[in-house]
Order: C-alpha cells, then structure tokens, then sequence
C-alpha cells in the first residue's frame, strides 16, 4: 500500500516542480508589476481583484492556476495515467466547491471531460505517430488537438476569475451561453475527427492470450490486446507502448490459428496459384478440419498451401516431412521453418511448442507435402509432382491479395 502510494506520488513529481517553478515567477512577475504600478494603468483593475479577496476565493484562485498548469503539464508529459484522470477529478471538485457558481459548473464539467478525452486521443495519436508512422496530416492533427488543450484550459481559467470577481452581468447571460455553445462544439469537433480516423485503423483485438515463438523464447500477449500494423509489420500494444512484432507467426493459445504479422505469398501448388496474404491476416482450422484466411478482402477457403515470406521462412499446415542430407524430422501443422544461409535452419513445433536452431552445414534442405510436390528450401523452388519446378515470387507484396 504504501509502495503504490509513493509511486503514485512520483508520477506528480514533474507537476509538482512545475508548480513550484511557476510560483516563484508569478511571484517575481507579480512584485514587479506592483512595483511599477500607476493609477491610470489597467493593470490596478487587476490588482483590485485581490484587494478584500475573502479566503475562500483566494484558494478557488489557486485550484484554478493549479489545474490549468496540470493540464498544460499533462500536454507535454509523455503519457496519461488513471491518477491524473483522478487529480483532474479532484482539484475540479474542489474548485466548484470553493467558487458556488452554478452557472459555470455544467460548462466547466464538460470542458474538463473534453480536455481529458482529448489528451486521451493525443497521447494514443503521439504512440502511433512515433511507433508506426508519421505524416504530414498527422502530425498537424496532434498539434492541433494540444493547442485546443491549451486554449481549453486558459478560456475555462478566464471564466472561473470572472466568476471569482462577480463580473457576470444578466444581460450577458445569452450571449455568453452562445459563446460557450460554440467553444464546446469546436472542441468536440477537434475531438472526434481523430478520434474517428484512430478508429478507422485496421486494429485487431485478441480474444485470447496469444504468442511468438523465437530463438531469444516465448513471449506471450494477454488477452484484450490491440494490434494495428505499420506498411510492413504488425504492432501490439503492451504496458502502454506499441512494440513491433517480430516477423514470425503470432500463435492463438486457444485455437488453432495464427496470424500473420507480415505479407507472405500462399502458394496452392495443385491448383497454381500464387497469391498474397497481408499483414494481421488469420490462417485458422475450423471444426469440421477446413482451412481458411481471414483477410481484410474476404475470408477464403483453402487447401493444399503454404506460406512463403520471400526471403527464408516458410509456414506449413499439414504435417511435413523436413530432410537434408540423411536427416529426416516431421514437423506438425501451423508450424514454421526458416532457412539460414544453407548453414542452419530454425524450426517452431506447434504441436510440442518447441523451437529448435539445428546445423545442416552446406546442404540442400528439402520439405515435402502430403499430395507429392516438395520445395528446395534453400533455394526457393518449388517441385511439382511431375518434376516440373518453379521458383517462387521474391516479392509477396507485389502479388494480388487473395480473394
């Protein structure tokens, strides 16, 4: 308990050296003015707010300034967590608590889901541009929404001191409630449009633990996770950052199925077919033993495939037969073997879940299917079962999607 509240405390830390920071120039600032202060200067309007100020006000008057430097605080740090979500929470109760002013509480409530929502989609939209991809549009579009933050935060500190100094009049009410009607509508505005385009991405959510298997281990997702992909990868997220996945299958613990985190071409030997299958597309077994892809063009029946990067891994679904030299090994089906420079070659076993680097020295390494075809492993040819051979496509990403 007392470990979670410290840490929780530390996330405050930088806020609350901003606050400290902040305090000393507005003091500074706040002596020099009042130093230099003439009658006929506006600023005695100003000064005359805090002549009389009643307690209570004077700490509205500092919730308010703390909030809005949270908030200012929270646009240039580098992640949003529950405890700010909580803080903002608060320092906004207290603030309505202190100030008693009905007429700016509903205002000032939706303003402050806005901001958080905005810094919601900020944050997701600053991962991505960092991790997957950036652009001309999308940078602007970040920019924005932090300026929309900011402009939040000041107009919503405007109109509590405004409160604060009873400056309100009746007649003002309408168009005031029209300005603020406006404000709100431009903020949801900037709000949704990437809120929309961050949802229109491609993003897959497991219903399941998934894994990889590779030489360095298992890693192993939870369920709920959200994977997107970038033009030649696919990105999970986990712990509140995307990581690239490596370029192996991801395996489902539940079914049988994986999917794919980047192109491979799936050749149909019997049928001649060579087509591409993009990235996060699912390869799954139903129940009655059918195969099929799940892409983002259509869910397709195959049979008699398998799946090639272009470079020297391969993905077999029925059981194969693996030799080189005089040494035979059979691996099950969803399994994957990469082929390293006619030297070695890497193997993940779906079946026993074992994952094997085994020296093959400077020999031809040779996988042969159930319906007579094999394939030269290490030199990508594929052997038909009437000898005729055929090198296979380099290039998956150049071919049509298949349909």
């Amino acid at each position: 308990m007392q470990n979670n509240i410290i840490y929780n405390l530390s996330l405050l830390g930088p806020y609350i050296l901003m606050v400290v920071v902040f305090m000393i120039v507005f003091a500074l600032i706040s002596l020099t003015l009042i130093r230099n202060l003439r009658w006929k200067s506006r600023l005695i309007k100003v000064y005359g707010l805090f002549i009389g100020m009643k307690t209570v006000k004077q700490f509205a008057l500092a919730a308010i300034l703390l909030r809005m430097i949270f908030i200012w605080y929270l646009v240039f740090s580098g992640e949003l967590v529950l405890v700010h979500i909580i803080y903002g929470a608060i320092i906004t109760m207290l603030i309505h608590i202190l100030l008693a002013d009905l007429s700016v509480l509903a205002f000032d409530i939706i303003c402050t889901i806005m901001i958080f929502a905005e810094l919601y989609i900020d944050k997701m939209l600053g991962l991505y541009i960092r991790s997957t991809k950036s652009g001309i549009f999308l940078i602007a579009v970040y920019i924005a929404i932090s300026v929309c933050v900011l402009v939040t935060s000041v107009y919503c500190m405007i109109e509590h001191i405004s409160s604060l100094a009873n400056g309100t009049k009746s007649k003002k009410i309408k168009a005031k409630l029209q300005k603020r009607l406006y404000f709100i509508l431009a903020g949801l505005f900037v709000t949704a449009v990437p809120y929309i385009y961050i949802n229109q991405m491609e993003i897959y959510q497991t219903d399941q633990e998934v894994f990889q298997y590779t030489a360095a281990g298992k890693t192993t997702y939870p369920a709920k996770s959200r994977i997107s992909k970038s033009e030649d990868i696919s990105i999970i997220e986990k712990d509140k950052e995307l990581i690239a996945l490596d370029k192996t299958p991801l395996y489902f613990t539940e079914d049988e199925a994986l999917m794919l985190t980047s192109v491979y071409s799936i050749i149909q030997p019997n049928l001649a077919l060579t087509n591409k299958v993009g990235i996060n597309s699912i390869i799954y077994l139903d129940d009655d033993g059918r195969y099929y892809v799940d892409n983002t063009q259509a869910t397709v029946r195959v049979a008699d495939f398998f799946l090639f990067d272009g470079k020297d891994t391969y993905i077999f679904f029925e059981p194969t037969e693996i030799s080189w030299d005089e040494n035979v090994i059979e691996i099950s089906p969803f399994s994957y073997i990469t082929v390293k420079s006619n030297r070695s070659i890497e193997l993940f076993d779906r079946n026993s879940e074992s994952y094997r680097v085994l020296e093959t020295g400077v020999s031809y390494v040779f996988a042969k299917l159930s319906k007579g075809s094999s394939i030269n492993l290490s030199s990508d040819i594929l052997i038909r079962s009437n000898g005729q051979e055929q090198f296979l496509f380099l290039q998956p990403n150049l071919l049509e999607d298949l349909k």
